[in-house]
């Protein structure tokens, strides 16, 4: 039973999208490499005309701004994907009440960004210091990492009120809540961060160990949780178990209280909306600086964009007008590409 339990755990800690391993780059374009090209003319939409400074700047979109929709069909769930991206369907149901789940991991083959979602699940963890879903990712998944997963750290934690509703009418559960974190890949060599959710329920406790429910996980490099938020929430509330999934855990009657029929990111995006925006301003800044960038705004678009350091001085020194730099508050905002010059 032990090994059965163990092979669980290390089933979802394998596949979630926390390790991302299989992934390879930053998910960020090099500035200027891409197809933007020179700007030719006035300003798209506008009478204003393109200085030779202007004329000069590359810009290149990010992946997250062009996006065509495709939808993806398996035996036990369908969604809708970006194109291009993968997806793999894990099931782990196991029967009775011995642990079980269908994991689904969406990721984008070109970078790492992932999402992992698995619903009608049950994962028994010993590792877990505390009875809280913030001890589930940090000492069972990332402890679980065999070290690829180091210093993760939540940054913010939060409950929506469904979530707190949900909680206050069921004593079997412990905790359901968001949080946001930080790590680095070990691996990759890159900083990440993620949002991440779920529940911890008692009621079908094993061995002194805890029930993790519908484990939710988006991670993305550090920097772009803002610009890559609103395609992830899309994809999971897009999610929708078909009957054939839905028909074993009702035959089983291992249907935990916190499933459902689908994907559900209103915990994810209010969770988002409702995040310490003065920490994550900071936590933006100090990202920026390591990394060697700095942000610039069109102000004829409204539209902000990354670029390397340095880029703003010799723009502006060449009489470039149209980008400047922005202010704090705009830190919390996605940026739509990359700028050189």
């Amino acid at each position: 039973m032990k090994r059965k339990l163990s092979a669980l755990i290390t089933a979802f800690i394998i596949s979630a999208s926390m390790l991302t391993t299989a992934c390879s780059g930053d998910g960020q374009s090099s500035s200027g490499s891409g197809s933007g090209g020179i700007l030719p003319g006035t300003v798209p939409g506008t009478n204003a005309p393109m200085t030779e400074a202007d004329k000069n700047v590359k810009i290149t979109a990010g992946e997250w701004t062009n996006i065509e929709w495709t939808p993806y069909s398996h035996q036990y769930v369908t969604l809708q994907i970006p194109k291009g991206w993968t997806v793999e369907v894990t099931d782990l149901y196991q029967g009775g009440q011995t642990g079980s789940g269908t994991l689904v991991v969406v990721r984008n083959p070109s970078s790492t960004v992932c999402l992992s979602y698995m619903d009608f699940a049950t994962i028994y963890s010993s590792l877990m210091k505390e009875t809280t879903i913030e001890s589930f990712f940090r000492d069972t998944v990332a402890g679980n990492s065999n070290g690829e997963i180091m210093n993760f750290t939540t940054t913010s934690k939060f409950q929506s009120e469904s979530q707190k509703a949900f909680a206050q009418s069921n004593s079997a559960v412990l905790d359901a809540g968001v949080l946001t974190g930080d790590w680095k890949s070990k691996k990759l060599n890159m900083d990440m961060e993620g949002i991440y959710s779920g529940c911890v329920e008692s009621s079908l406790g094993m061995y002194g160990m805890h029930t993790i429910v519908s484990p939710i996980s988006m991670d993305v490099p550090k920097g772009t949780l803002a610009n890559w938020n609103d395609v992830l929430t899309k994809i999971m509330s897009s999610i929708q178990w078909t009957s054939a999934c839905t028909a074993r855990y009702q035959a089983g009657s291992v249907i935990s209280s916190g499933g459902s029929s689908g994907g559900d990111s209103s915990p994810i995006m209010e969770a988002w909306e409702n995040r310490n925006k003065s920490e994550d301003i900071m936590s933006q800044k100090r990202s920026d600086a390591t990394l060697g960038h700095e942000r610039v705004q069109d102000t004829y678009t409204g539209d902000i964009y990354m670029a390397n350091n340095g880029f703003y001085q010799q723009y502006s020194t060449s009489g470039g007008q149209r980008y400047v730099p922005i202010t704090d508050d705009m830190y919390t905002q996605g940026y739509v590409g990359y700028l050189s010059y």
